[in-house]
C-alpha cells in the first residue's frame, strides 16, 4: 500500500478524534497470528490487522464490533516443496469487553466475540491450482493491557483464542498483537 495514503488515514483519524470523545473507544490491533491444532500442520505463522469498535455502556463494560484480516503462509512440509499456499480468513464479529477497574492508567480487559469468518485458501502447485473459501460461524476469547496515555489515547498489548467451526475439523489460531485507540474513557 502507498506510504502516503496510510500517513493520510492517520492523519485523518488523529483529526476526528475529538469527535470520538464520549464513552466509546476506536482503533486498530495488528501483529502475528499463529495456527494451531491440524491448521498448524498446513499453515506458517502469519500476520493479522483488526479494526475495533467499543462502546461503553458501563465504565467497564462495552459492546462493539471487530473486522479483521488474517493471513499466513503454507508449509513446505505440508505442501511439498514447489507448491505455493496460502491462506487468509476476514473476521467480522461483534464483541463484549470488560475492562477491570484499576486505579491508573492500566486498564486490563478479556473479552469475547461472536461472528462470520470468511476463511479461504489458494495452492499453486506443478499438479494443478486450487481455490476455495467459504463462510462459518466463529468466535473468540482473548484480553491484555491498555494504558491510558492521554484521556483520548490508550496504547498496549493484546492476545485472542479464534476457533472458526469449519467443515470437519474446526480451524484454529491465536494472535497477539499491539493495540492503538482513541476515544475517551
Amino acid at each position: 500500500m502507498n506510504k502516503k495514503v496510510i500517513v493520510l488515514a492517520m492523519l485523518a483519524v488523529l483529526a476526528a478524534t475529538p469527535a470520538l470523545a464520549g464513552e466509546k473507544w476506536f482503533g486498530f490491533n495488528g501483529g502475528v497470528s499463529g495456527p494451531s491444532g491440524d491448521f498448524g500442520d498446513a499453515a506458517n505463522m502469519g500476520y493479522h490487522g483488526t479494526l475495533t469498535g467499543t462502546y461503553m455502556l458501563t465504565p467497564a463494560f462495552g459492546v462493539g464490533a471487530d473486522l479483521g484480516y488474517h493471513w499466513w503462509g503454507g508449509s513446505d512440509d505440508y505442501f511439498g516443496s514447489g507448491a505455493d499456499a496460502s491462506f487468509s480468513g476476514i473476521q467480522a464479529t461483534a464483541q463484549g469487553t470488560y475492562m477491570i477497574p484499576l486505579q491508573g492508567k492500566a486498564r486490563p480487559y478479556i473479552g469475547a466475540g461472536l461472528g462470520l469468518y470468511n476463511f479461504g485458501v489458494e495452492v499453486e502447485s506443478p499438479l494443478g491450482d486450487s481455490d476455495d473459501s467459504s463462510s462459518d460461524f466463529g468466535y473468540n476469547i482473548g484480553g491484555g493491557l491498555n494504558w491510558l496515555v492521554s484521556p483520548m489515547y490508550m496504547m498496549g498489548i493484546g492476545a485472542g483464542y479464534h476457533s472458526i467451526q469449519t467443515e470437519g475439523d474446526a480451524t484454529n489460531f491465536y494472535t497477539v498483537g499491539v493495540n492503538l485507540l482513541w476515544g475517551k474513557n
